[in-house]
């Protein structure tokens, strides 16, 4: 990831309503928005839902990890 966009503005890119595809270990997630709330999606296939981008940054793991625990392996593809 690159140094220059931290987990505070991801934060709180989620929080204006934008949606975010990124790659953590060679696999590609987004979030975004639906009519049922924030999804989580890995593109293999396992989405989860939540109602708050607080619940989406404090429950989201990947393979047992926090986004922010392991923030500085992640790598935005894009924001939209």
């Amino acid at each position: 990831m690159t140094e220059s966009y931290t987990f505070t503005e991801f934060a709180t890119d989620l929080d204006i309503g934008h949606e975010i595809e990124f790659f953590y270990n060679d696999k590609k997630y987004a979030i975004t928005r639906s009519r049922n709330g924030i999804v989580f999606s890995e593109y293999s296939g396992r989405d989860c839902i939540y109602q708050t981008v607080d619940e989406v940054l404090k429950d989201v793991s990947i393979l047992g990890q926090k986004l922010e625990n392991v923030w500085s392996e992640i790598v935005i593809h894009s924001i939209f």
